[in-house]
């Protein structure tokens, strides 16, 4: 048997930028959805993919995995301590590598696997969130579930604590399933029977891939939605990429509000190449910063300098993020930022509820202060009034 992907993702309808990354390509992937807001959530999913890309071959995939997940835990929690405005940041993981006829998955918060197999679909990790712990309590509903107030609160994440470990399973893989690893972008919006439908029904994973992220916008596109379909089909050898030309997720492309967002699967870019918009060889530069040149250089960096502050003021308007005045929980509008003793976000309503009388997992979501919308921190302050 053969694997054959498609991936897709998506920053949705409401989110400014897009926090999730991925890995599809050879025996190995993977879906990672940073949480922690601005550049933060994106630089931990990024990390947790970068560390999985080094997974290597020797010995057992199980402890690999386990290893690997140790050590990006590692490091995201290092980066969160010792950088500026990465403080609170952290990433799902969900991630899947081929041993024979068989995937390995390790798993951590609330990005998912399923399984489609003779029409049935089946989750195969179980989210480490705070609803799903109540449903698996007895304490609510599936249907509760899907609106409850914290259903975005997650009670286990790479880079939040020390020794975090993962659910690690294997699934034994048989020629006609079809498996989707996805963000909660995916899984919070697709009804079950919907995914079902949608991957029993698609020709070709990239073409599934595609349908199920825009099924998602359909439904809102709250959050950022990030997809990798893998069809077990018939043949000798997997599909595709060698270790060093695994896709990753950050090299996704912003189109316009609706349209799809996804990187492009056939380029066969290297894990060494540097996404497009981010780093730049310097000795390409250095050609550049040359006689003349450099004046229009300069010309060009005064111009973007200056549209970018106009960018940056009309961007800043339309953020928010829930943080701390005091002892109150206060939603704010702006970014979570001070510049030369200069805050760049003003007040817009103060709750009631006492911070300091606040669950942890809910201090730890205040504290993160993850940029929103102001109806989505409109709800969440609501809810911590409700809870005090």
């Amino acid at each position: 048997m053969r694997l054959i992907h498609g991936a897709v993702s998506d920053i949705g309808l409401v989110r400014t930028q897009n926090e999730d990354s991925f890995v599809a390509g050879g025996d190995l992937f993977a879906v990672c959805d940073g949480m922690g807001g601005a550049l933060a959530g994106e630089v931990a999913s990024e990390t947790a993919c970068r560390f999985l890309m080094q997974l290597g071959s020797e010995g057992e995939p199980a402890e690999r995995l386990r290893e690997v997940v140790r050590q990006a835990n590692a490091e995201i929690l290092k980066l969160s301590t010792e950088q500026p405005g990465m403080t609170g940041m952290g990433t799902t993981l969900t991630a899947a590598v081929r041993q024979g006829d068989s995937l390995v998955l390790a798993h951590v918060g609330d990005s998912r696997a399923y399984l489609l197999r003779d029409g049935a679909l089946r989750q195969i990790t179980e989210d480490h969130s705070l609803v799903a712990e109540m449903v698996r309590q007895g304490r609510l509903t599936l249907e509760q579930a899907m609106v409850h107030p914290h259903r975005s609160v997650i009670t286990r994440a790479l880079g939040t604590e020390e020794g975090v470990e993962p659910d690690v399973t294997t699934v034994s893989l048989e020629v006609g399933d079809r498996l989707v690893l996805c963000s909660d972008g995916v899984s919070g919006l697709v009804l079950e029977d919907r995914l079902r439908q949608i991957l029993a029904a698609g020709e070709e994973p990239q073409a599934t891939a595609h349908e199920l992220v825009k099924e998602a916008l359909a439904h809102g596109g709250y959050d950022n939605a990030t997809v990798v379909v893998i069809f077990v089909v018939q043949g000798e050898e997997s599909e595709g990429c060698t270790p060093s030309q695994i896709v990753f997720g950050p090299q996704r492309r912003t189109l316009g509000r609706g349209q799809s967002r996804s990187s492009d699967l056939g380029s066969g870019v290297s894990a060494d190449t540097p996404p497009p918009g981010r780093s730049v060889s310097g000795g390409r530069w250095r050609r550049l910063y040359k006689g003349r040149r450099v004046w229009i250089i300069t010309g060009i960096v005064v111009l973007v300098i200056l549209v970018g502050i106009g960018g940056m003021a009309v961007f800043n308007s339309s953020v928010y993020h829930v943080g701390v005045d005091g002892d109150h929980v206060v939603l704010y509008r702006g970014l979570p930022a001070t510049v030369f003793g200069i805050p760049f976000f003003t007040e817009v309503e103060v709750g009631t509820a006492s911070y300091r009388d606040l669950e942890p997992y809910l201090r730890e979501r205040v504290d993160a202060r993850e940029l929103t919308t102001k109806e989505e921190g409109q709800r969440f302050l609501r809810s911590l009034d409700s809870e005090g």
